[in-house]
């Protein structure tokens, strides 16, 4: 796996963590993303995943498949399952943790709604369990946002 991450606005922004399957940034990515402005928890602690649509989750995972560069064919976003997430040290800039027995639907997300929406007889992606630990680059300045 190839891991990065980064934070803007360090704890009062978002923190994404990427895991890609290949070195090279392609095949399938995992992506963590901590929302702080919209009310994710910035110290270590577990979260539940209980249907979130990518729209008003703070604490968001979605999983992508076959991606190349920046571009992905399929979008799943995490309905169960839990993130527990052991470390998160803004002073040494390091996340890690575990997803364990996530269960994810195939979605579509609108680009300027944020909304998902499942995809008429889409796929089911499973992750028993997957440990990450990434050290982030820090953006200062304005971050992201959801539409």
């Amino acid at each position: 796996t190839h891991e990065s991450g980064l934070v803007f606005s360090p704890f009062t922004d978002v923190l994404v963590y990427n895991g890609y399957s290949a070195p090279s940034y392609s095949g399938d990515l995992l992506i963590v993303e901590l929302w702080f402005k919209y009310g994710a928890t910035s110290t270590p602690h577990s979260h539940v995943f209980t249907g979130e649509n990518y729209s008003t989750c703070h604490t968001c995972v979605t999983l992508k498949t076959g991606c190349q560069d920046s571009e992905c064919q399929r979008t799943f976003l995490v309905q169960s399952g839990t993130l527990n997430v052991t470390t998160l040290d803004d002073g040494n800039n390091v996340i890690a943790g575990t997803v364990t027995d996530l269960v994810a639907t195939e979605v579509t997300i609108n680009p300027n709604t944020a909304v998902s929406t499942p995809v008429p007889g889409g796929e089911t992606w499973c992750v028993p369990n997957h440990p990450f630990q990434v050290t982030f680059n820090v953006f200062s300045g304005i971050g992201p946002t959801k539409p």
